[in-house]
């Protein structure tokens, strides 16, 4: 009978010899979360998987950044971890999206004694630093290290839902959003900064709440643009996830831009980008 095959993985094919967009012109990128610490970096590996990124037509890559990659004791930097990245990003034509957060060290975050966890968040990596001027020196030591090298930043990870953002206050982002652009671009004044991206799955919070109370997953948009935030970031990052649907269909998603972009004019920032981060 003829033979059957079951295949594991999925399997992307391209032309060897074809013309692949630059970043510039690309819309294609990935983010995953790898562990940049000094002692546990697989420059060959990284290696592979960036060619392989590359042969897919991925142009952008989003890199969770913990402050602890780089900084282990109080004020001693290490950045040997780290440096391997925009060296192989570089070398396959990827452009690097780093997403800024702390790290888990107890001058980061306190200890557990001092600091209680709140009931529902994604990890330590996400509680506040507790030290803010420690923080932003390490920013500007970061983009200005990378300078030419990293442009794009986040500020965070969807700061809009108590998972990821303590305390849950939407005036607390802004500011903390505000001083940490700031530090990045006195390290590298030609820095882009991005808002830690909104989750979209919470859509009606998303768009239409103006206040939101202590026990809700998420603050609503209208809600930020109370804040006035508009000169602290340069794009809006908005993560397009629509988990409850069939085969993820993106219909609605359209929907929801045209929607976004609306509300976005009308608080003066219609020429501003938006991107995906998450998806």
């Amino acid at each position: 009978g003829a033979a059957q095959h079951r295949f594991e993985r999925s399997l992307c094919i391209t032309p060897a010899g074809s013309e692949r967009d630059p970043a510039s012109a690309s819309i294609f990128g990935i983010t995953q979360e790898y562990p940049f610490f000094p002692d546990t970096v697989n420059p060959s590996m990284l290696d592979t998987a960036f060619k392989r990124m590359a042969a897919m037509g991925i142009r952008w890559f989003r890199a969770w950044i913990r402050w602890d990659y780089v900084e282990q004791t109080p004020g001693a930097y290490d950045w040997t971890g780290i440096d391997h990245l925009p060296a192989i990003a570089a070398k396959h034509g990827i452009e690097l999206y780093a997403c800024m957060h702390n790290g888990t060290k107890d001058f980061m975050i306190g200890t557990r004694d001092e600091r209680p966890r709140p009931g529902r968040f994604a990890g330590d990596m996400f509680l506040p630093v507790i030290d803010p001027a420690a923080w932003r020196r390490f920013l500007t030591a970061f983009a200005e290290r990378y300078r030419g090298r990293i442009t794009y930043y986040q500020i965070w990870n969807e700061t809009d839902t108590r998972l990821y953002w303590h305390p849950f206050k939407t005036d607390a982002y802004v500011t903390f959003m505000k001083e940490g652009g700031a530090a990045l671009k006195e390290g590298n004044p030609g820095a882009v900064v991005a808002l830690g991206g909104f989750c979209a799955a919470l859509e009606d919070a998303f768009f239409d709440k103006l206040t939101h109370a202590s026990e809700d997953a998420a603050y609503g948009l209208k809600e930020f643009y109370q804040c006035k935030p508009q000169p602290y970031y340069d794009i809006f990052d908005y993560h397009f996830y629509c988990p409850a649907e069939a085969k993820q269909r993106w219909d609605n998603r359209s929907v929801l831009v045209k929607r976004l972009k609306a509300i976005m004019a009308e608080q003066g920032e219609g020429t501003k980008p938006i991107w995906n981060g998450e998806t």
